[in-house]
């Protein structure tokens, strides 16, 4: 811990790696004005879930990579140019996953891109999914406007994860002009509470 006013991180800067309810200690060691303190445990408790809520991976990552927070984070779309306008984007697409709980029925959630510079969304490409428990197949339906997608699914299990699959091509912003007056377009993916970047970059 630290000396002064807080907030304090802890000492050690631990990471927890798996799913679980972990609990930390407060200490006051004391000084000329206050007297030695410390929390008991359990006071302090943390719960930690599985997975995350939203992540961007490449195309090939599955749903049981997602659900077990196995699969790795993808953060850049590469370009090149061509006489000042985008000739090439790769990879020519990726999975922008959700993690939802279910409340039974009929569930309806809206993914939306941001950007920092004029630069198209990027549009929804073949592929897209839901999986229920197990990664077993939901029913899902997606539709396009602009940068929103709208994403319709059914599940009949209330209290269990969804695990939706959006996947989106890189295509759309081929032949428009490269970004000015930055090189970089920095794209924001928000959904229920969380969101993902994803950078746009020579």
């Amino acid at each position: 811990m630290g000396a002064g006013d807080g907030p304090f991180t802890t000492t050690t800067g631990f990471t927890p790696t798996t799913p679980g309810t972990y609990n930390w200690t407060v200490v006051f060691s004391g000084d000329t004005d206050s007297s030695r303190a410390a929390s008991t445990c359990g006071a302090e408790a943390v719960t930690v879930t599985s997975g995350r809520a939203s992540q961007i991976t490449r195309a090939d990552a599955t749903c049981s990579q997602f659900a077990q927070a196995n699969s790795p984070t993808l953060y850049h779309v590469g370009y090149a140019l061509k006489k000042g306008r985008i000739e090439t984007a790769r990879p020519d697409n990726f999975i922008d996953w959700l993690k939802v709980r279910s409340a039974g029925g009929n569930q309806s959630i809206t993914v939306s891109q941001f950007t920092d510079e004029a630069s198209r969304p990027f549009r929804l490409a073949s592929g897209r999914a839901a999986f229920g428990t197990g990664c077993t197949t939901e029913s899902v339906t997606t539709s396009q406007s602009g940068g929103a997608v709208a994403t319709k699914f059914d599940s009949a299990g209330a209290g269990a994860f969804i695990y939706v699959e959006l996947r989106f091509s890189t295509s759309n912003v081929v032949g428009e002009a490269g970004p000015s007056p930055h090189s970089t377009v920095d794209y924001l993916f928000r959904t229920h509470g969380s969101s993902n970047e994803l950078d746009l970059t020579r």
